[in-house]
């Protein structure tokens, strides 16, 4: 009975996995805030596949997953930490962070977790030349994005990493840390407070869109 029930489950998953192949691809962006986001026209621009916008709220995670049939998706605030769960295999680097920004579902209709975020950010680092080992570092906002950047800032040799949830992005708080060095903002908010008097790598992501410049924060700088 077992061997035949086995059988019938493997039959069926090949089965699924020949309809899925031939199936139409179907992509898109999962998040909660998604009207700023700028996907749908890249992709169509340069994927040549349907990609939809997926605003859902956290008691609806569940029943997403359950129900949408996807070849693959990307994932953004406040979810990279929550899809963990429903990959049945991660990429090492996922794996390593515990954060999830892109989902690929495999023939055998599995889902596959990858962490890119690590890699797009280090290469941003590179490409503004500036030096991150022994430098105080600061990161607003505690979730997936800053999971990634504590990563990237822990290879890369940071001297000590302070991470600041946005509801302590105070001046009072953050006075404490004046002598950092690299400010780096993963929280969907453009309004980061910051006494001190340093060079800094300013870094506003919102979503799926993501401003990196380089600047020196005057002391006493309110951007609120």
């Amino acid at each position: 009975m077992t061997d035949n029930k086995n059988l019938h489950e493997t039959n069926f998953r090949e089965e699924k996995s020949k309809k899925f192949s031939n199936e139409k691809k179907f992509c898109g962006l999962l998040g909660r805030k998604l009207s700023h986001s700028y996907s749908p026209a890249i992709h169509a621009a340069f994927g040549g596949y349907d990609y939809s916008l997926f605003e859902v709220e956290p008691h609806e995670l569940d029943n997403f997953f359950e129900t949408n049939n996807f070849h693959g998706i990307n994932v953004t605030i406040p979810y990279k930490q929550d899809v963990v769960k429903f990959c049945a295999e991660l990429s090492p680097t996922a794996e390593k962070i515990s954060s999830v920004n892109t989902i690929l579902r495999k023939q055998n209709g599995e889902l596959f977790g990858d962490n890119t975020d690590a890699a797009g950010f280090e290469k941003m680092v590179d490409a503004l030349k500036f030096p991150v080992s022994n430098k105080k570092v600061i990161i607003f906002g505690s979730g997936g994005s800053s999971l990634s950047v504590r990563f990237v800032m822990k290879k890369l040799g940071a001297r000590e990493i302070i991470v600041v949830p946005i509801e302590e992005n105070t001046p009072q708080n953050l006075a404490r840390h004046a002598d950092a060095q690299l400010l780096v903002n993963c929280t969907p908010s453009e309004c980061i407070r910051m006494s001190a008097n340093h060079r800094a790598i300013w870094a506003f992501s919102r979503g799926s869109r993501a401003f990196w410049t380089s600047c020196t924060i005057p002391r006493g700088l309110s951007s609120c």
